[in-house]
């Protein structure tokens, strides 16, 4: 849902102009992401909630003109306020991991803030060279990948509903990158 919301921000503020393929390759995505919302049988409202405000990240990301370095650096340091309140807080009620007495733990979860901010770093380089609506319809390799790791490699089950929501979204991405393609050659 997340690249959607991409699509549509960069179409109505930043004024990107899609192809009618492009529109068809979007209409494909909104057709996958709408099975699964008929399926879960509610609006998945955490789902709705990270689309719309990591779709509003990107927006800012690309609008603001600031390196990419520096602006991840002023985003850790508008959050880092609110992040180390609530370490203090979770200390406070007894349910904290940091720090611990292993140094092994310490050391993961230090450099797991360190391996989440490099694919930040590279996102915010790559949202000032590339279309939104681009890089929104993209987002969706990601699930892709997941799902060739979950079905191959840990060996869960792949429904036909989930046949027909990553049909849709390989579809509409094959579409979309060969229009992308296509109008780069011309």
């Amino acid at each position: 849902m997340s690249p959607l919301v991409s699509v549509f921000l960069g179409f109505i503020f930043l004024r990107e102009r899609l192809s009618w393929m492009q529109w068809l390759a979007v209409f494909l995505a909104a057709c996958a992401v709408s099975n699964q919302f008929i399926s879960y049988g509610d609006v998945p409202w955490i789902a709705v909630t990270i689309a719309f405000t990591f779709g509003l990240y990107g927006l800012i990301r690309k609008t603001v003109h600031a390196n990419s370095g520096v602006g991840l650096f002023i985003e850790c340091l508008l959050l880092a306020p609110f992040c180390l309140s609530y370490l203090l807080w979770l200390e406070w009620q007894g349910i904290g991991s940091f720090p611990s007495e292993e140094t092994k733990l310490n050391l993961l979860l230090i450099s797991a803030g360190i391996i989440t901010g490099f694919p930040l770093l590279m996102y915010a380089a790559g949202a000032r060279r590339i279309r939104l609506t681009t890089i929104g319809l993209f987002q969706y390799f990601t699930p892709s990948t997941y799902l060739v790791i979950a079905v191959y490699f840990f060996g869960e089950s792949f429904t036909l509903n989930e046949w027909i929501t990553f049909g849709l979204l390989w579809i509409g991405l094959f579409i979309y990158s060969v229009e992308v393609w296509r109008t780069r050659l011309v």
